[in-house]
């Protein structure tokens, strides 16, 4: 039977990994999480902590999901200026 340390001990790196994630990092430092086939369910005592820990995480990746439309925009007006000769000057509306 799986211990509450092992829960514990893999909620710890999971929050570990989100305070990375909120803090704008972006660097791979291991592999795709997968989820553990020996734990078994989680225990009542650390169910509380798992439910906040999910929480955080989908607000995350809410957050996320907007930056990455905020970018792909950004992107797609980058691509919109002309390319022209480097003699003529080119000017970018970004207010309008």
């Amino acid at each position: 039977m799986p211990e509450p340390a092992d829960w514990a001990s893999l909620l710890d790196q999971m929050e570990a990994d989100y305070e990375f994630a909120s803090a704008g990092r972006t660097e791979l430092i291991q592999p795709l999480w997968q989820a553990p086939e020996h734990l078994g369910p989680i225990p009542d005592e650390l169910r509380a902590r798992a439910e906040r820990l999910l929480s955080m995480q989908q607000k995350l990746h809410a957050e996320l999901a907007k930056r990455r439309g905020s970018v792909a925009r950004e992107l797609r007006g980058i691509k919109a200026v002309p390319k022209g000769s480097s003699d003529q000057p080119v000017y970018l509306d970004i207010a309008g």
